[in-house]
């Protein structure tokens, strides 16, 4: 439900703070960043590893990282919703 009068009145910056400063926010926030790195640097993780300049895009380890880093962006958004 959305606080109506919070919109009218304009942003409480000192209450979006003590929001982030959580420590089950910034875990949430680490643990975000950490799985959308994973999630982007697959492909060239797999080219180092497999010493080649093209991997198949069904290549296990992509896929494998991928998955993790995914696991972890859900992790993440639960750990930060749930107080």
């Amino acid at each position: 439900m959305i606080n109506w009068s919070m919109l009218q009145e304009g942003i409480d910056l000192s209450r979006l703070f003590s929001r982030l400063m959580q420590g089950n926010v910034m875990l949430g926030i680490v643990l975000a960043i950490i799985g959308l790195t994973l999630s982007l640097i697959s492909t060239r993780f797999c080219r180092m590893v497999r010493k080649t300049s093209h991997v198949d895009a069904n290549d296990r380890l992509i896929i494998i990282m991928k998955s993790f880093g995914l696991i972890l962006i859900l992790v993440a958004l639960v750990i930060i919703v749930v107080e």
